[in-house]
């Protein structure tokens, strides 16, 4: 794969998990996806309410993306 097919599968994937996090509230990723999603989204509107996006260590190279209301 060239460089800019890699990137646009990191793109592709950073949005798809984003669509994942808005519909469940939490997800696990890896390291590599979940710097993606904090850089792009790190705040997020769902129904109507504003959301922070935060992420916890789970274990070697997965991340557990959740979010949490923001401002409470």
């Amino acid at each position: 794969m060239t460089t800019r097919q890699l990137q646009e599968r990191l793109d592709k994937d950073v949005s798809d998990t984003a669509d994942r996090l808005g519909r469940a509230g939490s997800v696990r990723v890896s390291t590599r996806i979940a710097k993606g999603v904090l850089i792009q989204y790190d705040t997020m509107l769902y129904n109507g309410v504003l959301y922070t996006t935060n992420v916890r260590n789970v274990g070697a190279g997965v991340k557990e993306l959740y979010l949490k209301r923001f401002g409470g």
